[in-house]
């Protein structure tokens, strides 16, 4: 599909491996209503996205809806090339701590001059207190403390380059850093085409509480038991789609 198209009549079958990684085949119904201002982005049963591969057609009639980088595809480039600007809630809370210590400083400034005046009111004491000052201010905001963090960052991002990890958000280092669980979802990423059955383990009721089964049902056992409950439930929860006779 060379752009993001709204099938209008028919029904397809596409290949979208290439733009999300689903190994299976999805099958697309064409829009319902006519009306106008009645498709929206979110209803992607109706939806052929660009770089996808219609591997079956059903008398199916699409209009373009998007071509370029307004596409699917090209959002995702976008996304890829130009990152939006990421900001971590701790440096959204470091910025109002970091308000808070420079009114203390100010107030720490204020009280060594003042103290110190009090002893000796003359030009040469007033620039001591006047560098005394400036000590107390660093004492509170260290002027390294940014280039302490960006050092930081760069050891970090040196560290992953030589693990073969690249990124483009340095400011998510902090973050996946202090993470102890991550979840992945591993569907349609390692999953192959033309999934196989294996067995299945039933569901028994005994005194009104479900519990599983002790052995499983392979596609053998189904084979002799066709009119079970159990074999007429696998052979019906697909969707099946006839492709290439």
């Amino acid at each position: 599909m060379p752009a993001d198209c709204i099938l209008m009549s028919g029904s397809v079958l596409m290949d979208e491996s290439m733009l999300t990684g689903e190994a299976l085949p999805l099958s697309k119904s064409h829009l319902e209503h006519m009306d106008d201002k009645v498709y929206t982005p979110m209803m992607k049963k109706c939806t052929l996205y660009g770089d996808t591969v219609c591997l079956k057609s059903n008398d199916a009639i699409a209009i373009v809806g998007k071509t370029g980088m307004f596409t699917e595809k090209g959002r995702l480039l976008q996304a890829l090339i130009m990152p939006a600007d990421y900001q971590p809630q701790y440096q959204k809370e470091a910025n109002f701590v970091l308000f808070l210590m420079f009114l203390y400083s100010i107030w720490n400034y204020v009280i060594v001059v003042f103290l110190n005046s009090k002893k000796d009111p003359t030009s040469q004491f007033k620039c001591a207190n006047f560098i005394y000052g400036l000590e107390a201010v660093a004492m509170v905001i260290p002027p390294i403390l940014p280039l302490a963090i960006l050092i930081g960052l760069n050891v970090s991002v040196a560290r992953l380059n030589k693990q073969r990890i690249f990124t483009f958000q340095v400011n998510r280092i902090g973050i996946i850093g202090g993470t102890k669980i991550m979840c992945f979802d591993k569907t349609g990423t390692i999953t192959e085409e033309g999934m196989r059955f294996k067995s299945v383990r039933p569901v028994a009721v005994s005194s009104g509480v479900y519990a599983f089964e002790q052995d499983d049902w392979t596609r053998e056992d189904l084979s002799k038991a066709p009119e079970s409950l159990l074999a007429k439930a696998m052979a019906t929860c697909h969707s099946l789609e006839e492709l290439q006779g």
